[in-house]
């Protein structure tokens, strides 16, 4: 969920409202500290709170008290030196933008990211993201005693929250998304009594969620994803009147959903996805969700069936249950819900008859079934669902159903065993078709080509003979996939494949760059040759992506597939091999190393690439997953980029990773590789989805190497990037 949209659901002029500054200034008086030691910042501004190296709950409540005398009002003064406290700990400021703009010969309410109230002329926004910022966050801010909005996300601000902002009473947004902050959640948070919405996301914070947050009966959004939270999910979060949206994916939390009371109209969002939750659903879990959208809980250790609760929520969108263990059968009422647009259960081990109710989901438009046991024949009913555009059943043992399917006009559908391979040819709306890794023998149907929407067929991996389709020939048009199938075993003529491709002459030019001289071959007396690629069709965005998520599941397995964890050591686009079919394979591991039973290990001799290496490794020899993950991270930069971390541009103290993150998110199209844009249509899917995948790339690049996103949720996480950009795509 994005800040902007976020405004629309908090009411933030109600915070600057002169009538509220009244009634508050009655009670707020000008902090002071009296008998202990202030610190200064560089320019000479004395900071109103003195250092704590560490609190626990009881020392923040009598510390809070202790600051009550009034002594002078604070004042625009106060903000000022607040903010310049903060200007001289930031230790990198890419653009110079607070070095340039925030001097005291200019008025503060007129600071790049400083917005003050109109009547008391006090500071009441402080929003620096997408700076790109590196620093650490001073206590003085927390002078800013009419702050509504604390917006830092997407820069590089490390080290902890100091305790001194339990003071910014009036605060309700407070955005700290894609940092590098660390320790854990401070307990003075449940003091924020105002908050709406505190995002936290891709940080790095440990330990459990403090029982404190459960004063704050504001909260409608809390974003926790991507830190290293342990523990159980709490119960209180279930207890917050107002929270509409939750997002705890991406951590350690572990154990059972709890049996409670969840009575939470307001709630629209749950996000858990890779976690290590266990245990069944609670049966009345969903019983008074009335307005839930979303459900996310992927990649978890959840078991047992899909509980009769769920059923009831009317307005469900977005079902995500992946790769747990979930049991039994989809029963019928799966049929009530009627508003879902995306439907995730490949997997797990359900079992027996997909229901004809599937039918009444009429709003679907992606559903993957893959990888369960289920059986019989897929429902008729099916033919209902006219939105569809993404369909997976592959290995589960299902039948085709027959004779014709009226879905949708883009339909990617997969299917796998006891094909009935023959009716292929009714299924006259598809776009691509997989067939791929079944027992089919025999000669091809001829009615495949009458798919005349077809864009992409695969057949490897069978068993099939004969000549190829005369009728395959006719399979052209405009942006269909025209590469010849390399698994069929071909004894006939091949004279049908002379009209495989029709170029238009707008292709050719597309393709040689306008007949370049750069393409220029040769020249002979039957004329000029040109090089010149053609596009198969596929967007190079969802192409390239294909390939980064083949590398990650290649390093997830040298990291967790076995007993002993196997760190590459070199891993660079050089080392990433493509297959006749474009899929990727690791290469090189001649200086792989074995961790044996710990994390790391010292290697006296470093061997690997510059550029690519991790810091680590390079100056102190130390060998982790954590520097495959860094390797990895510049390796996804480029990839999108096109630029090397060793490219000349790349000096002093620019880098690779710097250029990309001082472009996130607004300004990606200027690090992005410009031939990811060659259709217009799907340009804003193809900008969001890099976007997502820089941010991605920055958490594997982290200076330190705990604070690295570990592979398992870089591989999901890619995934669901690409079904969004597929999704997407297919909208646009």
């Amino acid at each position: 969920m994005s800040l902007q949209t976020f405004f629309t659901t908090v009411d933030v002029s109600s915070s600057i409202n002169s009538r509220i500054f009244r009634d508050h200034l009655t009670c707020q008086s000008h902090l002071s500290v009296p008998n202990v030691s202030t610190t200064y910042p560089a320019d000479g501004c004395q900071s109103l709170f003195p250092d704590f190296p560490s609190y626990d709950a009881t020392l923040v409540q009598y510390y809070l008290a202790s600051v009550a005398d009034a002594k002078t009002p604070p004042n625009i003064t106060t903000d000022r030196d607040a903010l310049l406290a903060l200007k001289a700990r930031i230790s990198y400021d890419p653009y110079s933008i607070l070095a340039n703009n925030w001097c005291t010969n200019v008025y503060v309410c007129n600071w790049v990211g400083v917005t003050c109230n109109f009547h008391h002329h006090r500071v009441t926004v402080l929003d620096l993201s997408f700076m790109g910022l590196v620093g650490t966050i001073p206590p003085h801010v927390g002078n800013l005693s009419f702050l509504v909005v604390l917006a830092l996300r997407n820069n590089s601000f490390h080290g902890s929250i100091p305790i001194e902002l339990a003071h910014l009473k009036r605060l309700k947004i407070f955005h700290f998304l894609f940092n590098n902050l660390d320790g854990e959640l401070p307990l003075w948070m449940g003091l924020l009594s105002k908050l709406q919405y505190l995002n936290l996301e891709y940080n790095h914070f440990t330990g459990t969620i403090p029982s404190a947050m459960s004063n704050m009966s504001s909260l409608r959004v809390l974003a926790l994803t991507s830190n290293n939270l342990v523990g159980s999910i709490p119960s209180f979060f279930f207890n917050l009147p107002r929270l509409q949206r939750i997002y705890l994916g991406g951590n350690k939390l572990s154990g059972p959903i709890l049996a409670i009371s969840y009575n939470m109209p307001s709630l629209q969002e749950i996000d858990l996805f890779s976690n290590q939750l266990s245990g069944r659903l609670p049966t009345n879990m969903f019983d008074h969700l009335p307005n839930l959208q979303s459900l996310g809980m992927a990649y978890n250790q959840l078991d047992g069936g899909l509980p009769s609760s769920l059923f009831k929520c009317k307005q469900l969108q977005y079902l995500d249950l992946n790769s747990n263990k979930l049991t039994g059968r989809v029963p019928k009422e799966i049929g009530n819900l009627t508003a879902l647009t995306d439907l995730y259960l490949d997997f797990n081990n359900f079992e027996g008859r997909l229901p004809p109710e599937i039918g009444n989901l009429g709003m679907l438009m992606v559903m993957i079934l893959s990888n369960n046991s289920f059986e019989g024949r897929v429902p008729l009913e099916i033919g209902n669902l006219t939105m569809l555009t993404m369909l997976y059943l592959s290995t589960i043992t299902l039948k085709l159903m027959e004779p014709y399917i009226p879905l949708g006009d883009r339909l990617v559908i997969k299917f796998s065993n006891r094909l009935s391979f023959s009716k292929v040819g009714n299924m006259k709306v598809l776009t691509q078709l997989d067939l791929s890794k079944n027992q089919l023998s025999g000669d091809i149907p001829m009615t495949i080509g009458g798919l005349k929407d077809l864009t992409d067929l695969s057949l490897a991996d069978n068993r099939l003979e004969g000549a190829i389709p005369e009728s395959f020939g006719e399979l052209f048009g405009q942006d269909a996939t025209k590469e010849m199938p390399k698994v069929l075993l071909v004894d006939a003529e091949l004279s049908p494949l002379a009209q495989w491709r029709r170029i238009s002459q707008q292709e050719l030019i597309q393709a040689t760059d306008g007949f370049s001289l750069n393409n220029l071959l040769g020249e002979g007396s039957f004329g000029s040759v040109y090089k010149g690629t053609l596009s198969d069709g596929m967007n190079i965005a969802t192409k390239r992506l294909n390939i980064v998520i083949d590398v990650a599941s290649a390093l997830e397995y040298l990291h967790h597939g076995y007993s002993t964890s196997i760190v590459h050591c070199d891993l660079k686009p050089s080392n990433v091999l493509l297959d006749e079919d474009m899929v990727a394979h690791l290469a090189d591991f001649g200086i792989a190393k074995l961790l044996g039973d710990g994390d790391s290990m010292t290697w006296t001799m470093t061997l690997a690439t510059t550029g690519y290496m991790a810091p680590e490794y390079g100056s102190q020899g130390i060998v982790s997953s954590k520097g495959d993950m860094y390797s990895f991270g510049i390796l996804l930069m480029e990839t999108f980029t096109r630029r090397r971390p060793t490219d000349d541009m790349f000096i002093g103290e620019m880098s690779l990773k710097d250029w990309v993150d001082g472009s996130l998110p607004h300004a990606i199209i200027d690090i992005m590789d410009p031939n990811l844009l060659r259709n217009e249509r799907e340009d804003d899917a193809v900008k969001e989805c890099i976007s997502s995948l820089m941010g991605l790339a920055m958490g594997c690049c982290a200076e330190s190497p705990e604070q690295r996103t570990n592979i398992v949720k870089v591989s999901a996480t890619l995934n669901k990037i690409k079904l969004k950009l597929v999704k997407d795509i297919g909208r646009s």
